[in-house]
């Protein structure tokens, strides 16, 4: 890990460009940029730029949610032939909890994100147009206070119109969306009613960045004698708020019971007795021992489950607050994936290449949404909802195991 985090600092010092610190300051403060074609200076990288210009506006929020941002804009910038420009994370939530990240500081931290993920590969970068244009005259472009898509916002059917004009006419190149914007959640939070489907071909695309980062793990959960099943079972925050009393949507909404999991893991384990090679199965959680307590742990957070009919699954390997990239890169990788109703787990869908086992009680939370017409009819993707004959065809016709059975 360190090894690539010294890579990424070169890969970043190498680049042509101000420093990434000044890059930070230029629109940390920015939530929407001047109207584009102001003050434009002749002979400077952003006359070239086509049509409106997104950029994701500064956050601090976890990695699954500031990637998707970059993601939806990007998709958006080539499907209305416009330009993204590229900012890199400044900040990433969940530092202080992860093993990697709590001896980095703020900056490194978010430099190792950048240099997993590699959304910015081949992308006009913000530190392009500051060296370009001069610090000062960009600045210029960036309004410092901060304007949503609607003022005020109080209702969500206002928010929802807002919010769905502005995406529409930036999706289908309205000469009113020619300027710069700098978006965050919203440009991902209501995928049907905007049109924001991504297909295919526009993934194939993202997973060439994600290829590109050179990183290699330390340890590969993986072992050709199972076949191996990742599960990503969201808690943290979400499982603390709602244990808490909470009953906020933001909360509740997010968050399925233990009871669902022991049930999954029953039905996975029922349909994979058979298997050649045996099953194992991988728990991916920011959860603490304690908050899965049908469980018997022993060391190494290798846990056992015994169920109703009085048999047991043996060697559940539990991956309990590992580091992020860690985490998300063996959920990429898995040869099946089971995925929770997180951001975290829509991205590991995008930049891999697994059998996607769904239940539609997971995949009814709103991101899903933006990979709806990808999903339809892809033998990626395998519902629960089927019999144990059905789903297992299903399994063994999807391309990326036909080796492992």
């Amino acid at each position: 890990m360190l090894k690539f985090l010294r890579r990424i600092r070169r890969k970043l010092a190498d680049r042509p460009r101000s420093s990434y610190k000044e890059a930070c300051l230029l629109i940390e403060k920015a939530s929407l940029v001047e109207q584009y074609g102001c003050r434009r200076e002749k002979g400077r990288l952003i006359d070239s730029l086509n049509g409106c210009v997104l950029m994701p506006a500064s956050s601090n929020d976890g990695v699954g949610i500031q990637a998707m941002i970059r993601i939806c804009l990007i998709f958006l910038a080539r499907k209305g032939e416009g330009t993204y420009i590229h900012v890199p994370f400044i900040g990433v939530g969940h530092q202080k909890i992860d093993p990697i990240g709590r001896d980095l500081s703020r900056e490194e931290w978010a430099s190792l994100m950048e240099g997993f993920l590699n959304l910015g590969q081949d992308e006009v970068w913000i530190t392009d147009l500051a060296d370009s244009m001069g610090k000062r005259s960009l600045a210029r472009h960036l309004e410092t206070r901060s304007i949503s898509l609607v003022d005020p916002v109080d209702e969500r059917e206002n928010e929802l119109a807002a919010t769905v004009n502005s995406i529409r006419d930036i999706r289908f190149e309205n000469p009113a969306s020619h300027r710069v914007w700098s978006l965050g959640l919203e440009v991902c939070r209501f995928p049907v009613e905007c049109e924001m489907h991504l297909d295919e071909s526009f993934i194939k695309v993202l997973r060439s960045k994600f290829r590109k980062n050179g990183y290699v793990p330390k340890t590969n959960f993986y072992e050709k004698k199972y076949l191996d099943v990742a599960i990503h079972i969201r808690r943290g925050d979400v499982w603390r708020a709602c244990k808490s009393g909470s009953t906020k949507r933001s909360h509740t909404n997010k968050l399925m019971s233990q009871e669902y999991y022991v049930d999954l893991l029953s039905d996975l384990q029922s349909l994979f007795s058979d298997s050649v090679p045996p099953v194992r199965f991988h728990v991916f959680s920011d959860g603490k021992p304690e908050d899965f307590d049908d469980f018997v742990f022993g060391s190494e957070e290798v846990a056992s489950l015994k169920l109703e009919s009085g048999l047991s699954i043996e060697n559940i390997q539990f991956h309990l607050c590992d580091s992020t990239i860690d985490s998300l890169y063996h959920l990429i990788e898995a040869p099946i994936l089971v995925p929770g109703k997180s951001t975290f787990s829509v991205l590991a869908i995008l930049l891999g290449e697994s059998v996607v086992l769904y239940d539609e009680r997971i995949t009814e939370f709103y991101q899903y949404d933006l990979l709806a017409k990808y999903m339809s009819g892809n033998s990626r993707f395998v519902s629960l909802d089927g019999t144990t004959e059905e789903i297992l065809v299903s399994v063994r016709e999807a391309e990326s195991l036909h080796a492992r059975f």
